[in-house]
């Protein structure tokens, strides 16, 4: 403070947020000192307010004109009757899938293999956002006999039953699942989509099957509504417009309300904006 009010005897300029007010102004106010009674917000500069506000609209309308494209796909009628309900275990007797349980232990496996690992939580974050390691494994690696029967192909899915369940599949093939993944192979692609698998295997039906202290589920159990192939593909393509619908949307809600603070900053700092709004 002392250094303060030196500076401000000699005439400089304080290098912190400052005002100089009239002691009849701060009377008046019942003696007021909170800084923030005096001190006025920085100001915004126009232009890169305007071109806030510019850029605002024309990222809101392009995400509008996105989410019109998307919404021919999600009016197309979809087929939800008739599923026949099957466990994973009744696929795997009727040689629709072949699941096997991951042996590669993450404490005890070879670093030079470790770039192959897929891991539980691996499984259970791509189910949010597809991890980019799982979609990268690398082909020069060398595996052990022992282990190059356990490793994915393209297509096959890596499960998790560790609550809540994950699935995601593996779009390029050569990991290794860890302890606690499971790799679930479709062997018969006239029943059975691995895509729609992906989606319908954490359906929350099989919440129920997420029992004793672990709440982890026994992945035989899990059930399966299984309906045409053909109809499978158009459920598909549904959850991919309703992926991009949810992206778009949300695209609008951050850029509306750029919009919007970039218009009240215009009211608050006397900023004429540009037309920049639907015509």
């Amino acid at each position: 403070v002392g250094d303060w009010l030196r500076t401000i005897r000699n005439g400089e300029d304080l290098d912190v947020s400052h005002a100089h007010v009239d002691v009849r102004d701060v009377l008046a106010a019942d003696t007021d000192l909170n800084p923030t009674r005096w001190i006025q917000p920085a100001e915004r500069d126009p232009a890169e307010l305007a071109e806030t506000y510019r850029t605002g609209w024309a990222n809101l309308n392009e995400a509008l004109g996105h989410l019109r494209n998307v919404e021919s796909e999600l009016g197309k009628r979809l087929s939800t009757r008739g599923a026949r309900v099957m466990s994973v275990s009744d696929l795997v007797e009727q040689g629709i899938l072949e699941v096997r349980q991951g042996q590669a232990n993450p404490q005890t496996l070879a670093p030079e293999l470790e770039p192959l690992l897929a891991t539980a939580p691996q499984v259970r974050n791509a189910w949010k956002v597809r991890a980019a390691e799982l979609e990268m494994a690398p082909d020069n690696i060398r595996v052990p006999a022992g282990l190059a029967g356990q490793l994915t192909q393209e297509g096959d899915l890596l499960v998790t039953t560790q609550p809540p369940v994950a699935v995601i599949v593996d779009g390029r093939g050569g990991h290794l699942p860890a302890t606690g993944v499971y790799r679930v192979r479709v062997t018969n692609s006239d029943f059975l989509m691995p895509r729609y698998l992906e989606l319908v295997l954490p359906g929350t039906w099989n919440d129920r099957f997420q029992v004793g202290s672990a709440k982890r589920a026994d992945l035989r159990l899990l059930e399966i509504p299984l309906i045409p192939v053909t109809e499978q593909s158009k459920i598909v393509a549904a959850d991919a417009a309703v992926s991009l619908a949810q992206h778009h949307a949300g695209v609008v809600v951050a850029e509306a309300d750029r919009v919007r603070q970039s218009m009240l900053d215009a009211i608050r700092y006397d900023i004429e904006l540009p037309q920049s709004g639907p015509a």
